[in-house]
C-alpha cells in the first residue's frame, strides 16, 4: 500500500468512522459485530483506494462498501457454527431415549403433582402407550370421559409448567423453551 493510499484511508477513517459506526450499529445492534464489520470495510477501502479516488461521490461509494461488508459478515456467520453448538446426529432410537430421559426428569415429576384421575389418565395413555379406549374399558367408564380427563390433565400440566418454569413463548402463546425453578 502506497503512502498516498495510507493517507487516504486514514482520512476516510477520520472523516467517516463515527458515522459509519453508527450506521453499522443501527443495522446489527451488536457492538462486537459492528467493530468487526467496520474493520473489514476499512480494509476493503484501503484495497480499493484507487477506485475511491476515482469515484464522483465518495460517500455513497463508501456506504456501498460498508453495506456489502455487513452482508458478507452475516453470510459468513451463517456458514460458521458457534463453538457451543453441538451437532447431535441421533438415530430414531437414540432420539426416543433422549426424549424419554427428558420426560422422566422434567415432565413426569410435574405429572405426579396432578390430581389422581388426571395423573392416571396421562400416565396410562402417554407413558404406558395404552389407548384411551383400552383405558376407558379398564376403568369401566366411557371413552368420552377418558378423553376429557386426558385433555384436562394436559391443561393442568401446562399450568404447572407455567407455574414452575421460566418459560419463553412465541407471540401465539406456544412455549418455546423452559427452565425449571423448582427441585421437582
Amino acid at each position: 500500500m502506497s503512502k498516498r493510499d495510507q493517507e487516504q484511508t486514514s482520512q476516510l477513517w477520520i472523516d467517516f468512522h463515527e458515522e459509519l459506526r453508527a450506521f453499522v450499529l443501527m443495522k446489527t445492534n451488536k457492538v462486537d459485530d459492528t467493530e468487526d464489520i467496520l474493520q473489514n470495510a476499512f480494509l476493503r477501502m484501503a484495497q480499493q483506494s484507487e477506485k475511491i479516488r476515482q469515484a464522483k461521490e465518495i460517500k455513497p461509494y463508501i456506504y456501498a462498501i460498508v453495506r456489502n461488508s455487513i452482508y458478507d459478515f452475516y453470510r459468513a456467520e451463517k456458514k460458521r457454527k458457534p463453538d457451543n453448538e453441538i451437532n447431535f446426529n441421533l438415530n430414531e432410537n437414540e432420539e426416543n431415549q433422549l426424549n424419554n430421559l427428558i420426560d422422566d426428569n422434567c415432565i413426569a415429576p410435574l405429572i405426579g403433582l396432578l390430581p389422581d384421575i388426571y395423573r392416571d389418565a396421562l400416565y396410562q395413555t402417554v407413558y404406558n402407550n395404552k389407548s384411551q379406549i383400552e383405558f376407558a374399558k379398564d376403568l369401566g367408564i366411557s371413552h368420552s370421559a377418558v378423553k376429557s380427563r386426558v385433555q384436562r390433565g394436559r391443561l393442568l400440566l401446562k399450568e404447572l409448567l407455567i407455574t414452575y418454569c421460566i418459560q419463553k413463548s412465541d407471540r401465539y402463546g406456544e412455549i418455546n423453551s423452559c427452565e425449571k425453578t423448582c427441585d421437582c
